[in-house]
């Protein structure tokens, strides 16, 4: 028993941790108490059939086959579909009890699993992993098992020295201090080890800057698995290691993800986005006057009901890259040195670390005033234009001019407008897709939920080598294999927009999920998105990244809020219908729903082998005894007597011969069958081989012990009943 009990120390809290940390690998949503239950029989299998007998292992596993046989003849195969992951806890808990045994009996192996223990249990603590508290409980129990296993090792103790007996004789007391620890409360809020983050961060920010200035050919730019990258390849999985890279401050709310862009691309081959423009036009604040002059004619009275001015605060902490990332339609401060301009995007005079302020136009995008306005795209006439201009101070207007205006525009056509040309099953699913559609404003829409009810995953695999253009990246990724991240989305994207003739571009940098005015940006937070050029309006920024999008909308001075994309963020028609149609089934006789045939088929089948078995032994036994001399003839009763005789109670003490056993029970063991203890006695240690008469005399004492055993296992029966019914003086006279 205290092998059984030991073996169960180590053992289950292994098995329980590893579950318990793995069931989503499993297939398990959650960690459930049926789960726990199972991992917990599971693990008592194991030790129960490790200690028993060949014999008592054999009918033991057999009667589990045939239980899973009935129960799989029942189901037709179902059981093994639908429960199949039960398998791989089976698994773990057999390799974690032989990694324990193998424990057992090297200590090295044990010391180092203790050590690994308390290493995941720091591990865990710094991640703030609070999902179950149960794993903290049970390693812990496990490094306080061992603790005491090594100290009791480490006495030189006389006597009883085996440690194993010792750790199960101190398992009443750390029991107690298990169930105190879990009864404790755990906080809310866990520990954030603020100070070792910290030091951890700027660790690693410290080592980053050291290395981008030591080597800037290998710096932060052309490295996409870091975080942003100035290269616009289709890379097959995206790796992040996520530390700090800005830090962000503004006068103002923001957008509840928002975006800061750092590089625009114009040109995709099929595999990677290229940028071939150098030219040094003020992209930016033409887009800045376009997008103001398109809601000074929409509505003049509420300029403020479509966009807002934000400035915004911003700080490289962990990269060193000239690129400038900051919000779509954004203008350095005039507090700021100006900064160059190259192809629409921001260039830093050196790559040095950087911190500048910006103002940038928030959009209310998904409000319907706004929707109006983008729906009612058209170019721009001169007044609207010189409005725009003469609204914002501080311009010099002779470099926005209408005619600047005009080559500002075509140089968008000629840029961000390169045929594309689908295949004719791409054209007809596009088609089918846009059916309908009245504005580039919708097309655009419809193309953006589309791309978004796609697959996302960070690892959909390299483009295969077929695809060499953007046609044949489109039907890839449309027919072949819908999946992909963020680059994949935006790309196409952009080449389906440039298919129905709407100018657009590429663009990377990051995208923040946050609505707070001072926070951090995490390099893990490097995104791709598409932009789209609507005539008169500017440039638009769209979501097609699955499980991406979130609503930008705030309140307008002609009315409140307006419900923002129903279909997703609110119950659908079909889904509120379905929940008013709802029904409660009647309740139905309990015994009824039972699935009788699910009990009774697999305990037929295991009576049937259990059956079998007992009959197929005894036939074994029986003609092994006949083939016996007559020495071990009488061995083998004398030992089932000895056996018989101590599940009844009479259990003969360690340091008493059989005579001394004899003795001590001649009152309570007739002493007609205590006679088999001499022919026992003779037949062990006699020389003479004995007799047949023996035999014979053995074996009618082995009848009678049986009937003795039964009649007193039958009289211990009746004393419990007569107990529990309070007759003690009947109890009294029965036991005596």
């Amino acid at each position: 028993m205290a092998a059984f009990l030991y073996d169960l120390i180590y053992s289950l809290p292994m098995c329980l941790t590893t579950v318990l940390l793995g069931h989503a690998y499993l297939g398990f949503e959650e960690t459930t108490p049926l789960l726990c239950v199972f991992t917990v029989i599971a693990d008592i299998l194991c030790v129960v059939l490790y200690h028993l007998k060949a014999r008592e292992k054999a009918l033991l596993c057999g009667t589990l086959a045939m239980l899973f046989l009935g129960t799989f003849v029942v189901g037709k195969g179902d059981i093994i579909r639908q429960n199949g992951r039960l398998f791989w806890v089976l698994l773990i808990c057999a390799v974690c009890f032989a990694l324990e045994k193998v424990a057992g009996r090297y200590r090295k192996v044990k010391i180092a699993l203790a050590a690994a223990g308390f290493t995941l249990l720091i591990v865990l603590m710094v991640l703030g992993y609070k999902n179950n508290k149960a794993v903290f409980l049970l390693i812990l129990f496990y490094l306080l098992a061992f603790s005491v296993e090594m100290v009791q090792a480490g006495w030189h103790k006389e006597g009883h020295t085996e440690t194993k007996k010792h750790l199960v004789q101190m398992l009443p007391f750390l029991v107690p201090v298990f169930i105190v620890l879990a009864l404790i409360r755990m906080p809310d809020k866990p520990y954030d080890w603020r100070f070792f983050r910290n030091l951890l961060r700027d660790a690693r920010t410290g080592y980053e800057l050291l290395v981008q200035t030591l080597f800037p050919d290998q710096g932060w730019d052309g490295d996409a698995n870091m975080g942003f990258s100035d290269k616009g390849v289709i890379n097959g999985r995206v790796q992040s290691d996520p530390y700090r890279v800005l830090t962000i401050s503004s006068d103002a709310d923001h957008d509840n993800r928002l975006y800061l862009g750092g590089k625009t691309f114009d040109t995709f081959d099929g595999r990677e986005w290229v940028k071939t423009d150098d030219s040094d036009l003020d992209c930016k604040e033409f887009d800045r006057l376009e997008t103001a002059a398109a809601v000074l004619r929409h509505d003049p009275d509420h300029m403020r009901d479509s966009i807002r001015n934000v400035r915004i605060h911003i700080t490289y902490k962990g990269i060193r890259t000239k690129h400038v990332f900051a919000p779509p339609k954004s203008v350095p401060d005039m507090l700021v040195d100006p900064m160059l301009q190259t192809g629409g995007d921001w260039i830093l005079r050196s790559s040095a670390r950087a911190e500048y302020t910006v103002k940038y136009y928030r959009l209310n995008r998904d409000h319907p005033v706004f929707k109006e306005l983008l729906e009612d795209s058209r170019e721009l006439s001169t007044e609207d234009w010189e409005r725009a201009v003469q609204t914002n101070q501080g311009l010099v207007r002779e470099q926005y001019t209408a005619d600047a205006y005009r080559k500002y525009r075509e140089s968008i056509h000629d840029l961000y407008l390169q045929p594309v040309q689908l295949s004719d099953r791409a054209q007809a699913f596009l088609e089918k897709e846009l059916d309908g559609a009245k504005s580039d404003a919708e097309k655009l829409s419809r193309i953006e939920k589309m791309l978004s009810g796609f697959k996302y995953t960070r690892t959909p695999g390299e483009l295969p080598e077929s695809v060499r253009t953007p046609g044949d990246f489109i039907d890839y990724l449309l027919f072949e294999k819908p999946e992909g991240f963020c680059t994949h989305y935006a790309t196409a994207f952009v080449l389906l927009a440039r298919s129905q003739g709407i100018p657009a571009r590429y663009v990377q940098g990051y995208a923040v999920l946050t609505n707070i005015r001072n926070f951090e940006v995490q390099s893990d937070r490097a995104h791709a998105w598409p932009e789209a050029y609507l005539e008169g309006v500017g440039w638009i920024g769209y979501e097609p990244t699955p499980g991406y999008k979130r609503p930008v909308i705030w309140a307008v001075s002609t009315g409140g809020y307006a419900p923002v994309n129903p279909e997703i963020y609110a119950p659908g028609p079909e889904q509120e219908q379905e929940r008013q149609e709802e029904v409660k089934e009647p309740e139905e006789d309990v015994l009824q729903k039972i699935r009788w045939k699910w009990i009774l088929m697999p305990l037929l089948f295991g009576v049937i082998f259990l059956c079998l078995f007992l009959l197929g032994d005894h036939c074994y036994r029986k003609n092994r005894y006949r083939h016996m001399n007559d020495r071990d003839k009488i061995l083998t009763l004398c030992k089932r007597n000895m056996k018989l005789l101590k599940r009844a109670g009479y259990r003969r003490r360690r340091e008493e011969t059989l005579t001394e056993f004899a003795q001590r029970n001649r009152e309570r063991i007739p002493e007609e069958l205590l006679r088999f203890v001499t022919i026992y006695e003779r037949a062990l240690y006699a020389e003479d081989t004995s007799c047949a008469d023996d035999v014979k005399i053995t074996e009618q004492l082995n009848r009678d012990c049986v009937r003795f055993v039964f009649s007193e296992i039958r009289r211990r029966i009746k004393a419990v009943f007569l107990k529990a019914r309070g007759d003690k003086k009947t109890v009294y006279d029965i036991i005596e």
